[in-house]
Parts: structure tokens; C-alpha cells; sequence
């Protein structure tokens, strides 16, 4: 998405933390290294020396954020005059959803916490890099956290430039979510791969594969996985695995995500 102009962003971390932004960092870059819908990321130094990065949301995000949330609210008002679309969603539990995620990504204090919990998590996996927060320079608009861009795991030529395997790098990104899911009940709700990176590690024996770390970035949507769920959710990993169709829509039915009525068989 098109970035915001350099000097607005400056504007509003100064407004965050009441600071000239020269006593908050050494530098701040105008080079952008993402914008995406809500924030951009601009790299930056503080003024101990450390690069990091800046997450800064939108100047003036929250009140489009708000105008677009009643445009949504309005287009779900009018659906449902649909019974076809009643009978098979439940619109006001979307519509509450949809504002509730959107909101929770507008406060970066809050992924800050996640970011820190996930951390703490996975604190004992070798294999799983989650970057350092710098809280002292994290506001409700700006996050800065350490520079962890390496290889982006879609990048299977880059993969395999490095010495890496992408099948491996596959199976460990599947074991981590299994973890989030049934382990942590914590789990990382946007994996596209702007938010995934493969480090390669050095290795001492030339022969053995090499090694590598999995960083997550971006902990703005997180998911928590309530206990009336834990249990129909490893039903729904078995039947996924054993292709048992049944099995399936029996798990959605004890996870209570299925509309009274609605024809199991057809799901089936």
C-alpha cells in the first residue's frame, strides 16, 4: 500500500512520547520496509547504537478504521434481510468479530505483550526466533522492536541458495503451530510470509545439514483458544489426517461453530 508522507509519521511518534524524536532515536530512515493496511515500518537506530525497526500505524488510521467498521456494520444490517444468508451464518457474531480483531491491532502496546508472551513460550526452541521489543520506545501508535529480516520462507530459491531444506523448514513451521494450537492455546493468526523468516545457522561439521531458526513478526492477531475447544479441535486434526469426512463435521458440531439446523450430511 502507498506509504505515509515521512514527516507525518515523524509528527505522531513525537506526539506518542512527547519527545523531539532526536532524544528518542539517532535515526529514523524514511526508506519504508513494509506498509501494509494500518502501520508502516521504517528502520531505524537508537541512540545506544542497535538497529532496529519502527512500526508506526497510519496517521489518522483509527477514525478510517471507524468509518469503514459502520460501513461493514450497515452491509451486515442488510444481509440480513437474506433468510438464505441468515440461516447459514451467524452475522452478528462476524460482525463482532471483524471489529473486535480490527480494534486489538490499532493499540501496538498490545502486540508488544504478545510478542513477549510468545516469546516466553518458545523461550526453550532453538528453532523459533521471536525479536526483542524495546518497550521504552513502544507507544500506543509506534512499536520498535530489533531488525530480524532474513530469508522469507516463501523464498524456496532462497532456501535452497542457503543450504537449507524448504520440506524441513515446512515440517518445523507445522510442529511450531501444532504447539501454538494444543500446546499454548496462543496461537499466531498471520502467518503470510511478510511475517515469516528462515535464518540460516552456521554450522561446525561441513557434512551435517544446516541448520536454521523460524522468526515470527507482527504479533497484532493473535488467537486464544478457549478449553471448549482444545478437546474438538484434536478430533479435527485426527479426522483432517485420516481424511474421515464424518469424523469432521462431528468435530465442528462438539466445537459448537455450527448453526442450530444446520445439514450435516450436505457438510459431510
Amino acid at each position: 500500500v502507498p506509504a505515509e508522507p515521512y514527516a507525518a509519521v515523524i509528527a505522531q511518534i513525537e506526539e506518542d512520547f512527547g519527545r523531539p524524536i532526536g532524544e528518542l532515536f539517532a535515526e529514523v530512515s524514511p526508506e519504508i520496509l513494509g506498509a501494509a493496511s494500518l502501520a508502516q515500518v521504517h528502520p531505524a537506530r537508537l541512540l545506544s547504537g542497535e538497529r532496529v525497526v519502527v512500526k508506526a500505524l497510519r496517521p489518522g488510521i483509527e477514525r478510517l478504521v471507524e468509518t469503514d467498521l459502520a460501513a461493514v456494520g450497515l452491509a451486515i444490517r442488510l444481509l440480513r434481510f437474506s433468510k438464505k444468508i441468515r440461516r447459514r451464518v451467524d452475522l452478528a457474531r462476524l460482525a463482532d468479530e471483524i471489529a473486535r480483531t480490527t480494534r486489538a491491532e490499532l493499540d501496538l502496546r498490545t502486540e508488544a505483550q504478545n510478542a513477549e508472551r510468545f516469546a516466553e513460550q518458545f523461550q526453550n526452541d532453538p528453532q523459533i526466533r521471536v525479536p526483542k521489543i524495546y518497550l521504552d520506545r513502544t507507544a500506543r501508535r509506534t512499536l520498535t522492536a530489533e531488525n530480524v529480516a532474513t530469508i522469507k520462507i516463501s523464498d524456496r530459491a532462497a532456501l535452497l541458495a542457503a543450504g537449507l531444506d524448504p520440506a524441513e523448514v515446512a515440517r518445523v513451521l507445522y510442529r511450531t503451530y501444532m504447539r501454538q494450537i494444543f500446546e499454548h492455546s496462543f496461537v499466531h493468526a498471520d502467518p503470510h510470509p511478510g511475517n515469516l523468516f528462515v535464518e540460516a545457522l552456521e554450522s561446525e561439521d561441513d557434512d551435517a545439514p544446516r541448520g536454521f531458526r523460524i522468526t515470527f513478526i507482527d504479533f497484532g492477531m493473535m488467537a486464544t483458544v478457549p478449553p471448549r475447544l482444545r478437546g474438538a479441535l484434536k478430533e479435527y486434526a485426527i479426522a483432517l489426517g485420516t481424511r474421515d469426512a464424518k469424523r469432521l463435521v462431528e468435530a465442528y458440531a462438539a466445537a459448537g461453530v455450527l448453526l442450530p439446523g444446520a445439514d450435516l450430511t450436505r457438510l459431510e
